[in-house]
């Protein structure tokens, strides 16, 4: 890929610059899809012009519903291009979009609609819009329309209304091809109102309130301007420089700001291809089908990508395994001697290549055969498992930033696009964002960083949020006047080298201080633990104890593997409850960890007592959307098992 110059110009919204790249690219596929979300259903494609013609179609329906700039609407939906085309539409009203992620209970999505004054919901499935049916009348008055993603021809509201206010209801109730035609019909009579709209929007403007996940607390509504998106937008792909002809596939949801910042408004920036993966569970299916040339993710996905390439290498048997381990490791040698910036053997050289080539290159044939790199967000991600995706040249490029920045603050990159050697570092989460070694330029004032007293990161810029909707006391927390700037309290607390690249060590509020004084950052830990292919999920504990204990999750996959390893005669169907109870199975695990631990972690960070426990999940209240721990509500939920380890 040949990189060049970038130079991008300033736009007042993001409808605006929406607006600019259907004019240069009207007939490039900006969505493509499974028919219906199914897999392996035929592919559907939309272009940048059919595109446009939806958003003002909807945007005009709107409009003809009483809706207007300054309103907010909120799309509760998984990721699909009906999400995109919602988006841009009620932001072409100059209408802020609320986004609610669409695993949350339905006294969250409560909470979240009441809070952030929304009029308009955009719902994807009957059983979401079940959980607004079921508050509507009595908690969200103000809600005037719901449109939703799939078909309602059938739909009963017996259950949710009174006799006589079912027809009320119904008539706010709209399916999503229903209010295609609708904005059809009223474009005709008003062909110019909504360009009209878009020319109001300043870039200071309310674009989104995107409420935190809530690991900890009551979710916050983070206010993000069209400036603040838009600038964020800009320095992430002058740092990355996306190929022209960039096909992305998207699995996490739109809700969250990496996600809908990095990808959507990404591929509205340079007219890129946004394709949809069905879920989790199909997303090599659809990269196969697909082919992207970059993808973003969470530590997660790429930790469980490496333990199936384990998997599946483990099954070619001895003499296959040997082999291509020793290609990675020949592939680790060239990165550690980057890393080191040493000059690399020309026959070294030339062995990678070949190997490479002869095998390595299926790493790449199993994402599709042409991506360039991975992101990574959301979380710390594991050096090792960087190291790998390095060594079978599909780097992962990590990086860093939190919705009060709209949200990316920091990436490494590859080779070509600086002059600082070593460009990616392991265990770095990179230098801020907006600079390449081509003098490309954007329209914005650069970010800047520094360190508090206590350690803590701290950063100004363009993308930083307006503040907490209606919260002035956190909003007076979390940002910070000096020296004429804003700066936001990242809550994280980091090291910065010579070159500006920054580590992160620990969240100031989940740093473990042992009764020794010993401090333990569990984001670093914990991964370490996880890299074993039979330990699915560690939760580190000990905060004022004497030593570091931890919630232990055996990966179920390899459960009959673990029983034969322990001469067990458990059978595959053995009560998970049994098993984790098993005093042989324990045993084995604690092996485990010794084995992980050793020559890796100081003493006072390895595990000294540990309970075997179920999975955390995401339905279960226990992860976040993104997948991170809630620490608390875990913490709540084993207190007897967490007691135990400490005080029998």
């Amino acid at each position: 890929m040949k990189f060049e110059k970038l130079e991008f110009e300033r736009y007042p919204s993001i409808p605006a610059l929406f607006l600019k790249t259907v004019e240069k690219f009207p007939d490039k596929i900006c969505f493509q899809y499974y028919r219906d979300y199914i897999i392996n259903n035929p592919v559907e494609k939309i272009t940048f012009r059919e595109y446009k013609e939806l958003v003002v179609s909807i945007s005009s329906a709107l409009l003809e519903y009483g809706f207007d700039s300054g309103d907010h609407l909120a799309i509760f939906a998984e990721s699909t291009h009906k999400w995109c085309i919602s988006d841009v539409a009620i932001l072409a009203l100059g209408a802020c979009t609320v986004t609610v992620f669409p695993t949350l209970a339905y006294e969250q999505v409560r909470f979240i609609l009441d809070d952030s004054d929304s009029k308009g919901v955009f719902v994807s499935t009957k059983q979401n819009l079940i959980k607004i049916l079921k508050v509507w009348e009595k908690d969200l008055p103000d809600v005037k329309l719901l449109v939703v993603f799939d078909d309602i021809s059938d739909l009963d509201l017996s259950v949710y209304f009174s006799e006589e206010k079912r027809g009320e209801f119904r008539e706010k109730i709209l399916g999503f091809e229903e209010i295609i035609e609708i904005g059809r019909t009223h474009y005709k009579k008003q062909p110019d109102a909504i360009a009209d709209k878009i020319r109001l929007i300043k870039e200071d403007d309310l674009a989104s309130i995107i409420y935190t996940s809530g690991t900890t607390g009551v979710p916050k509504g983070v206010m993000l301007s069209h400036k603040n998106i838009l600038s964020d937008v800009m320095l992430g792909a002058i740092t990355v420089h996306p190929d022209p002809n960039e096909v992305s596939v998207t699995y996490l949801p739109l809700s969250h700001s990496f996600t809908r910042t990095v990808e959507h408004f990404g591929m509205i920036l340079y007219g890129a291809t946004l394709s949809f993966a069905v879920d989790h569970d199909t997303l090599q299916e659809a990269m196969l089908q697909f082919k992207p040339t970059s993808m973003i993710g969470v530590p997660y996905v790429f930790e469980t990508m490496l333990k199936m390439i384990r998997q599946k290498v483990a099954e070619m048997g001895e003499k296959a395994e040997k082999i291509f381990w020793n290609a990675v490791d020949v592939g680790k040698r060239i990165q550690e001697l980057k890393q080191q910036v040493q000059k690399i053997p020309l026959g070294l050289k030339i062995k990678y290549f070949f190997l490479k080539t002869l095998i390595l290159s299926q790493i790449r044939k199993n994402f599709g055969g042409r991506i360039r790199h991975f992101l990574s967000g959301s979380a710390p991600l594991n050096p090792q498992t960087a190291k790998f995706f390095h060594a079978v040249d599909v780097p992962i490029y990590e990086g860093y930033g939190l919705t009060e920045a709209s949200p990316v603050t920091h990436t490494n990159t590859g080779e070509p696009l600086t002059n600082v050697r070593p460009p990616y570092r392991f265990g770095k989460v990179g230098p801020l964002i907006g600079h390449d070694k081509f003098g490309s330029t954007h329209p914005y004032e650069p970010l800047e960083q520094r360190l508090s007293e206590i350690g803590e990161l701290l950063i100004a810029g363009p993308n930083i949020m307006k503040g907490y909707y209606k919260r002035p006391e956190e909003t007076a927390q979390a940002l910070e006047e000096k020296d004429g700037k804003i700066w936001l309290h990242t809550g994280d607390l980091a090291t910065i080298d010579e070159d500006g690249y920054v580590k992160i060590v620990g969240r100031a509020k989940q740093i473990i201080v042992l009764k020794t004084g010993k401090k333990v950052a569990p984001n670093l830990v914990e991964p370490i633990y996880e890299e074993h292919p039979f330990v699915h999920q560690v939760m580190l504990l000990g905060e004022g104890e004497k030593f570091i204990g931890a919630l232990v999750v055996p990966n179920l996959d390899y459960k009959g593997k673990i029983c034969e390893n322990c001469n067990l005669g458990l059978e595959d169907d053995t009560n998970v409850a049994d098993f984790l109870k098993n005093e042989q199975v324990i045993g084995y695990f604690d092996e485990i960890l010794k084995d992980i631990e050793k020559d890796r972690l100081s003493h006072y960070e390895t595990i000294k007592k540990f309970a075997l426990v179920e999975e955390f999940t995401e339905e279960e209240g226990l992860l976040s959307p993104t997948l991170k721990l809630k620490r608390k509500k875990i913490y709540e939920k084993y207190h007897d098992k967490i007691n135990e380890l400490y005080h029998s």
